[in-house]
C-alpha cells in the first residue's frame, strides 16, 4: 500500500498486525524467501514448523491462522526482549508505534536476531529514540530489508504512525 492512500487512515487503522502484514505481503504457494528458506502465507518458516514437506499451498483462512500464532510469538518476543533491559532505572513506556515496530523486527528476525540489539534496548532505556533509530539503522539486517529498516526506525523515532497519528503506551513495554 503506498504512503498516499495510507495518509486517509487514522490511528485505529495501525497496529502492529497491520505493519508486519504490509511489510510481509502474502503468499499463498509455498516460495523460497531471501534467505533460502520454504515459507508461506505471511513470512511463516515452514522449516521446523511440522510442515516443511507436506505442503505446497496454503488457503487464505491458513495463512491468517499461521499469522496469528506467529504475531503472538512475536509480540511475547519483543515484551521479552524490552523485560530483559528493564533492570535500568526509569524505563519509559513506549508508545504503541514503538512497541509495533519492535515487533516487526521481531517477526522478521526471530527472538535471538532481536536479541543482538543490544545498543537499540539501551537507547529505548535511555528515552532517546533518535538513537535508538540510528542504532536500527546501522546494522545488516536493516541494509538485508531496507524499507522495512527505515519504516521501523521512524516509527521507533518518532513514535508516530506513518499518517501522522500517535498511540498510547503499549502495557508490555512499560515498568
Amino acid at each position: 500500500m503506498n504512503a498516499r492512500r495510507r495518509a486517509g487512515r487514522g490511528a485505529a487503522d495501525w497496529s502492529a498486525e497491520r505493519l508486519v502484514k504490509e511489510h510481509e505481503g502474502r503468499r499463498l504457494s509455498v516460495y523460497v524467501d531471501s534467505r533460502g528458506f520454504r515459507t508461506v502465507g505471511y513470512g511463516h518458516r515452514l522449516e521446523g514448523s511440522g510442515l516443511a514437506g507436506a505442503v505446497a499451498a496454503i488457503t487464505p483462512e491458513g495463512a491468517e491462522r499461521l499469522f496469528e500464532a506467529d504475531l503472538r510469538r512475536a509480540r511475547a518476543a519483543a515484551a521479552g526482549w524490552l523485560a530483559a533491559g528493564a533492570g535500568r532505572v526509569g524505563v519509559p513506556p513506549l508508545a504503541e508505534p514503538r512497541f509495533a515496530a519492535l515487533v516487526d523486527m521481531a517477526f522478521n528476525l526471530g527472538p535471538a536476531g532481536l536479541s543482538k540489539f543490544v545498543k537499540l534496548r539501551a537507547a529505548l532505556a535511555d528515552g532517546d529514540y533518535e538513537r535508538a533509530a540510528r542504532e536500527m539503522l546501522d546494522s545488516a539486517w536493516a541494509g538485508q530489508v531496507g524499507r522495512r529498516a527505515r519504516t521501523d526506525a521512524a516509527l521507533v523515532r518518532d513514535g508516530a504512525w506513518p499518517d501522522g497519528s500517535g498511540g498510547g503506551s503499549h502495557p508490555s513495554a512499560t515498568r
